[in-house]
């Protein structure tokens, strides 16, 4: 019997946990980017791959905030990538990110590393990013997560495998990590920033949780119990999410029907801070077109409900997925187009609404002013060239979130039909 690293249970007896835990992972069909400070944890996880015989390049990020030490540190993870003979990423961070006026500097590197991650992942889904993070981390994310008010959410912890990111020693401590570095005489980094109290973290990791553990033996395992049952029940509310929680509009009953952890995780999915909640709860409240600005939406409350619209100052990027059916969704809504295959072999334009735009609506005779029909949903004028409208030979078939054209509309039963759905993307515009 093998597992999914291919080793044979002899091995696995002998093995060390490092590389136990490493097996656990199926790395078969990855391609792996090492995150790699040149410190003890990453150097580690390195090692352990190439030991592993699992390929992998190594991504380090310097981010010129130590002077001659940064610059050691990229050293040290060039001649590690040399010694292990893989590829090695070395990005210099611009110093204006981190030292802007008014930036956190945790945050700000936190952001740019995780671009990159975000790059690298983009690619495919085959692209992961291995990280070092192991059991001690998971405990002090916690209590910083708990201090800092976060919901279920951010108390959860970090997950293994999740959106491409692995974190194989997520059950080990920081013991079992030294424990493996001395044994193969391993060399890295030592940052010394590390032993400053300056930052929250550092306080937590040297000076509050060494006090709890001596008086509180049992204090990880509680926290991991805790973190385990966040997260089983996370993925129970995140399995009973409806399918229009990604809809451009939400309708009060629909808002309403959503527990308070569903609230959130729809804003985690429409990446909206979490302060946006309540600005969210005032607007199903309000009886008036009021807008707030949260995140890359500007949240406009419409006769139907409330809007998740592209800010001004963000531009939009349309595209649209297209998917073979066989047949309609029961729950058929305005936010999904189900066209005969032969539409999208025209000429397909998607564009923002004009003032001259018009629809053909079932139930009607005639076309419809899109401009109208959108300022009867109450948005704004100056907002309604925002919304996107899908056109066909010049005649706007549908209006996402809003209508689609009587002209376009099939039958269960049809054959070659479609299912068109609108992607938008948000890059902000550098000022």
């Amino acid at each position: 019997m093998q597992n999914q690293s291919g080793k044979n249970p002899e091995y696995l007896w002998g093995m060390h946990v490092v590389d136990e835990h490493i097996s656990r992972i199926d790395w078969s069909d990855k391609k792996v980017l090492v995150a790699c400070s040149g410190g003890m944890d990453s150097v580690v996880l390195a090692h352990a791959l190439f030991r592993n015989r699992i390929p992998f390049a190594l991504l380090h990020v310097n981010y010129q905030l130590r002077g001659e030490e940064s610059d050691l540190d990229e050293q040290a993870v060039r001649d590690l990538a040399t010694q292990l003979a893989v590829p090695v990423l070395a990005v210099k961070c611009p110093t204006a990110i981190t030292k802007a006026d008014g930036a956190n500097l945790q945050n700000e590197a936190r952001k740019f590393r995780r671009t990159l991650f975000n790059q690298w992942k983009a690619i495919s889904k085959q692209y992961v990013v291995a990280l070092a993070h192991h059991r001690d981390d998971q405990v002090e994310t916690f209590f910083l997560q708990y201090f800092r008010g976060s919901h279920m959410i951010g108390l959860k912890g970090m997950l293994p495998e999740n959106d491409q990111l692995v974190r194989p020693f997520l059950a080990l401590t920081k013991s079992d990590l030294t424990n493996y570095a001395l044994e193969n005489q391993l060399s890295w980094r030592e940052d010394q920033s590390n032993a400053s109290n300056n930052y929250a973290r550092n306080v937590l990791r040297n000076e509050l949780l060494p006090a709890l553990r001596k008086t509180i033996s049992t204090l990880d395992d509680a926290v991991l119990i805790v973190q385990h049952a966040f997260q089983q029940t996370l993925n129970e509310e995140r399995k009973a999410l409806p399918v229009w929680i990604q809809d451009a509009v939400i309708s009060t009953d629909q808002w309403n029907s959503l527990s308070e952890t569903q609230k959130t995780l729809l804003l985690r999915m429409k990446q909206l801070p979490q302060w946006s909640l309540q600005r969210i709860e005032q607007l199903f409240g309000s009886e008036f077109s009021t807008a707030v600005e949260a995140g890359n939406f500007r949240l406009i409350r419409i006769r139907s409900g409330i809007l998740f619209q592209a800010q001004e100052g963000v531009s939009r990027n349309w595209e649209f997925k297209v998917e073979d059916v066989k047949k309609l969704s029961k729950n058929l809504s305005n936010d999904v187009l189900y066209c005969y295959s032969d539409l999208i072999q025209r000429d397909i334009e998607i564009r923002g609404a004009r003032s001259d735009d018009k629809i053909a609506l079932p139930g009607i005779s005639g076309r419809k002013s899109v401009w109208e029909m959108l300022k009867d949903q109450g948005i704004p004028a100056q907002l309604r060239g925002n919304q996107p409208v899908f056109v066909v030979k010049n005649e706007v078939v549908w209006v996402p979130g809003f209508a689609v054209s009587k002209n376009v509309l099939v039958k269960n039963g049809s054959s070659s039909i479609v299912k068109i759905t609108l992607i938008e993307k948000f890059e902000q515009i550098s000022m």
